[in-house]
């Protein structure tokens, strides 16, 4: 028997989101199928850090579900690139002028990127990580 995990709690939500109606909401209109999957991770970390069931929750996930997770989404970068340089400004600027390594350059966008996320989730933010983007999300409660 194949354990339930996050890639099958992640389809169950999916087709529960392809069945819902979430663009009529003025601010998920430009929903992709990455914010999907990072809202469904989002939701199987709440799930799993309350010691609630996953695979029981998969079976009745509703649209509303589906909004209130997509409606938590703040913040999306494309890596930590993109999160360095939207929220430290002028990194780019200073680390030019240094003529840093590129090994050095990646490795402090990896630290600049890990110290924000941790301070976002000591604010309340649950945070998504992957080979996708980061996300940023804020549950109201």
């Amino acid at each position: 028997m194949q354990r339930f995990g996050l890639s099958q709690f992640a389809d169950a939500f999916a087709k529960k989101a392809a069945d819902t109606d979430y663009s009529r909401f003025a601010g998920l209109r430009d929903v992709t199928s990455e914010d999907i999957r990072a809202a469904a991770e989002v939701l199987w970390q709440r799930i799993t850090h309350s010691g609630g069931d996953p695979e029981e929750f998969s079976k009745r996930i509703t649209g509303m579900d589906v909004v209130e997770t997509l409606k938590a989404k703040v913040e999306h970068y494309q890596d930590d690139n993109h999160l360095v340089s939207v929220n430290y400004e002028g990194y780019w600027d200073w680390t030019d002028k240094l003529g840093l390594s590129f090994g050095l350059l990646e490795q402090m966008q990896r630290e600049l990127s890990r110290k924000y996320l941790t301070e976002k989730r000591s604010e309340g933010f649950d945070t998504v990580d992957n080979r996708y983007g980061i996300w940023l999300f804020r549950f109201e409660g």
